[in-house]
């Protein structure tokens, strides 16, 4: 597993959801071989643990289908990328008005005090210009994007256009 950008490295990580593109229920437990040896006992030899749902072919199936793409289609970099991008334009289309903060394409976006709207008016703006977007509980004032993986060039500028216009007084 890759580390963090302080340089840990977790023990486990749980992975679900996106395993299959949402078509069927399927979750996973990532671990390096320490880690699995010293859970697991000799290399190679998983305790098995039996499940009304477990084993399920086509899940499985989809899950591997889904990894392919994500990796052929190389769409963590691109979220890489779209996520710079996104704050970069933000920083030069909305200087001060807008913050945003996380990672990739996980992020939240917090007005300041010199924007003149309320954070609920931008989110519903922004629907109905059609940016799916979320209020973000850990912190209310502030919106959460989280577009999908295949998030493009054109689609950045779109969003730029929408929050323009939802930021409009």
């Amino acid at each position: 597993m890759k580390g963090t950008t302080d340089g840990a490295v977790p023990d486990m990580v749980a992975v679900s959801k996106g395993l299959t593109g949402g078509l069927v229920p399927l979750s996973a437990v990532l671990m390096n071989d320490g880690d699995f040896d010293a859970v697991f006992g000799a290399p190679g030899k998983a305790k098995v643990q039996g499940s009304t749902f477990g084993g399920n072919r086509l899940a499985m199936q989809c899950g591997l289908i889904v990894l392919e793409l994500v990796e052929s289609g190389r769409l963590v970099e691109n979220a890489a990328a779209m996520g710079e991008l996104i704050a970069m334009q933000l920083a030069q289309r909305f200087g001060p008005r807008l913050s945003v903060h996380g990672k990739g394409l996980a992020l939240s976006l917090t007005p300041s005090a010199a924007t003149d709207k309320r954070m609920s008016d931008i989110w519903l703006d922004l629907i109905d210009g059609g940016v799916l977007a979320m209020p973000n509980s850990a912190s209310p004032d502030s919106l959460r994007l989280s577009p999908p993986l295949i998030f493009g060039m054109n689609e950045v500028e779109l969003l730029m256009d929408r929050l323009d216009e939802a930021l409009q007084p």
